[in-house]
């Protein structure tokens, strides 16, 4: 359900073995990988996937954004990935420059419900 990709670290750099080989992300890996990824990613920084990623942008204050507004962009982050089947309930701290976003999603094809956490310092 959670398909393959390469796997990275906390940080989103690429894991390469003591022999110069990458690892992969399988299955619940890959899930909080792409969970991670979406919200890591600046929205509009890849040329080709304007729409991919989260709005704040580094610089940003998170003053602008309530709590609410971020919750509502997390809920459409998500909407049109087959791999969920969408955000079962969700929870937003917003600690100075800091937003810790808890998400617990569905996952498709399964009953299996995931929470990840994200921080997100911009």
């Amino acid at each position: 359900a959670g398909g393959i990709d390469l796997l990275l670290t906390s940080k989103g750099d690429l894991v390469i073995t003591d022999d110069g080989d990458t690892r992969l992300a399988v299955g619940l890996t890959n899930i909080v990988q792409k969970v991670r990824l979406v919200i890591d990613t600046p929205r509009g920084s890849l040329l080709h996937h304007q729409d991919y990623g989260f709005p704040i942008q580094v610089g940003d204050s998170t003053a602008v954004l309530s709590a609410q507004d971020i919750l509502g962009i997390s809920r459409d982050l998500f909407k049109d990935d087959p791999t969920f089947t969408g955000i079962e309930s969700a929870a937003v701290l917003k600690d100075g420059p800091l937003v810790k976003i808890s998400l617990s999603v569905g996952v498709a094809g399964t009953s299996a419900i995931i929470p990840i956490t994200v921080d997100v310092t911009r």
